[in-house]
């Protein structure tokens, strides 16, 4: 459970990307799944927050909390990484948090956090999932699905 995560491909390097809900933490690999590089986040939690029941007569040992979650959904292109983040960070506004997404954007060429932006929520909804494509982003929504326009100067393709 503390390894589940997000797989994503980033065809355009032939790489594929795997993010971790519960830590911060992800990994690139080749096509080959030849490890390339093991990355962290920006978020602090290292460690996947599990706590475990005792054991039973037969042994076997339950799960009594959910870990909170760190990276809600991801997006890779062309060496960028974007993560949806979901922890609010110390020089965050709780107010302005709690009614949009925090995009935290990655560069795997040079394995560093480059920036953060922010998707106000839509109708009340918060981002379900999205897709990176070019200086485009398109972003799922309970009910709706949104494309934004993303500036090119910041993305260094």
């Amino acid at each position: 459970m503390s390894n589940d995560g997000i797989l994503l491909t980033d065809d355009i390097n032939k790489k594929i990307i795997y993010v971790q809900y519960y830590k911060n933490g992800y990994t690139e690999a080749d096509y080959n799944l030849k490890i390339l590089h093991k990355g962290r986040t920006k978020d602090t939690v290292n460690f996947a927050n599990v706590t475990l029941g005792t054991p039973d007569k037969k042994g076997k040992i339950n799960v009594t909390s959910i870990p909170t979650v760190i990276n809600k959904s991801a997006a890779v292109y062309n060496n960028l990484l974007f993560i949806h983040s979901a922890l609010l960070a110390d020089n965050e506004n709780r107010d302005f948090f709690n009614q949009s997404s925090v995009i935290d954007v990655y560069d795997l060429k040079k394995h560093k956090y480059r920036f953060s932006f922010y998707i106000s929520d839509f109708k009340n909804q918060k981002i379900k999932e999205f897709k990176v494509v070019g200086n485009k982003m398109v972003v799922l929504f309970e009910n709706n699905c949104v494309i934004y326009s993303l500036n090119s100067k910041y993305l260094d393709y």
